[in-house]
């Protein structure tokens, strides 16, 4: 049972992980305004449904996004490191809940 769980969680990452497209939009992700991501809040270093309202490029600087935290109303300037697509947040949450799936049965 829990080695078919496993391969059930592997085959449904498998796919969309290894894709170039999801490589492609998810870590070279040039993000544009009105996109829709998960953006980290400073306060508390944790990601919220944001959507991009502005993008500042400076020369030899790292670009910034003004983000609005949706359901929130704040807003902040971001780097594009806080910055993740709804689908790379999806396989990095289901990943690891599978390694502490692992840890937990290594335990027993």
């Amino acid at each position: 049972m829990y080695d078919d769980s496993v391969n059930a969680t592997y085959n449904k990452l498998g796919d969309a992980a290894a894709s170039k497209s999801f490589t492609k939009d998810v870590v070279f992700k040039s993000w544009s305004v009105g996109d829709s991501c998960l953006a980290r809040y400073s306060d508390d270093d944790l990601y919220y449904p944001a959507k991009v309202l502005e993008v500042r490029e400076q020369k030899g600087s790292f670009t910034q996004y003004l983000v609005l935290y949706e359901g929130y109303g704040n807003s902040e300037w971001v780097p594009a490191d806080d910055l993740m697509t709804k689908s790379y947040a999806f396989i990095y949450i289901h990943l690891y809940a599978l390694c502490l799936t692992v840890h937990i049965q290594k335990r027993r």
